[in-house]
């Protein structure tokens, strides 16, 4: 699962056309017929990470229901958008342009969407551990229950394939906050990626694939926030800190409100244990970020750690985040109870420094 959908995200700009009308034929009490087939949306080209979730989830739910539901895949469902290609597959299941949809969690803030922001605070999901015990735990429900907002239904949180996010930088390592100032980082759009980015001095930039490569040749952006299993297409040598822990990367499995109403009691059971399943299976099969490290340093890439006085800047910078989450009661809430989950927990694993000094 190293391949990056960023690479194939370039590589094609899918339209789509028409409605999904995906959810079966009704019939004349509104329901459904006993087969349904529902379309669902990922930024993925087909045999990419997101792809392989979706396909997950298609076996688990036709095994549950016996063949009688379905998933259809649309793959780079962003259509011909150049940006923000999380948040156009969350408008397309939002308009039922596609009844269902894997989207990063990370993208819902954009789109109004509270419940699932401190699962980005920064620096404080630093693990693959704790993302899944949030992910397996009831705050998984809590975090998801606001997706009502954008109407869509939440039906399971998973850690991404791609793992934890972490600062690279491409001639100089991103360590303390004057290392960010004044630079150029690409990033997914997040509003709260986006917040902590801006409050460690640095200028977030949501360029495409296209738009990342020629900058990062030209020498316009110094670093992107990113994965180890996504950061093979960096100029090289590329500069990871790795024991920075921006946010740990989940995504959301999603159905659009009115297609989920429609369905029968039993049919969203089934999407329910479905979404579990492909949870849990997400949960067995996510790359641990220690392997994840070896295999860039064993590419070409350096993994540096940064200081304790670092680190303790990086904390005190992103406190205007923190201020500003908290102002909503419930995103103060979740802080609190991820806290509180974080130090039960043994400490993370480190990364451990590698590349050449």
């Amino acid at each position: 699962m190293r391949r990056s959908s960023g690479v194939v995200a370039i590589a094609i700009a899918l339209s789509l056309t028409g409605c999904a009308g995906g959810a079966g034929t009704a019939d004349k009490a509104g329901g459904f017929d006993t087969s349904v087939t529902l379309r669902m949306g990922t930024i993925d080209g087909a045999g990419y990470p997101g792809a392989e979730v979706i396909a997950q989830f298609g076996r688990h739910l036709e095994a549950l229901s016996e063949g009688q539901i379905t998933i259809e895949p649309v793959y780079l469902a962003y259509g011909a958008a150049t940006h923000q290609f999380d948040q156009q597959v969350a408008r397309r299941v939002e308009s039922r342009e596609l009844d269902m949809g894997l989207i990063a969690a990370s993208a819902w803030d954009s789109e109004g969407v509270v419940s699932l922001r401190a699962l980005h605070a920064p620096f404080l999901v630093t693990s693959e551990v704790l993302l899944r015990q949030i992910v397996t735990g009831e705050l998984a429900g809590q975090t998801l229950e606001g997706l009502d907002q954008a109407g869509v239904v939440g039906l399971a949180l998973l850690p991404a394939p791609s793992g934890n996010r972490h600062p690279f930088g491409f001639e100089h390592a991103l360590l303390s906050p004057e290392d960010y100032a004044g630079k150029t980082i690409r990033a997914p759009r997040s509003d709260v990626v986006f917040a902590a980015l801006q409050e460690l001095g640095a200028t977030p930039e949501d360029l495409n694939p296209a738009e990342f490569r020629v900058a990062a040749a030209d020498g316009l952006v110094a670093g992107a926030e990113s994965s180890f299993d996504l950061a093979e297409g960096f100029p090289m040598p590329s500069i990871a800190t790795g024991n920075v822990t921006l946010y740990a990367k989940s995504d959301s499995l999603v159905i659009n409100q009115q297609v989920f109403e429609e369905l029968s009691g039993d049919q969203q059971g089934l999407l329910r244990a479905a979404a579990a399943r492909t949870r849990d299976w997400a949960v067995a099969n996510t790359t641990r970020d220690s392997e994840a490290a070896r295999h860039f340093c064993e590419t070409g890439g350096r993994v540096v750690l940064a200081s304790a006085a670092d680190l303790d800047a990086l904390e005190d910078a992103v406190r205007p985040v923190y201020e500003e989450l908290e102002r909503d009661p419930t995103t103060r809430a979740l802080i609190a109870q991820i806290r509180v989950l974080k130090g039960q927990l043994k400490a993370a694993e480190t990364v451990k420094p590698c590349g050449d000094r």
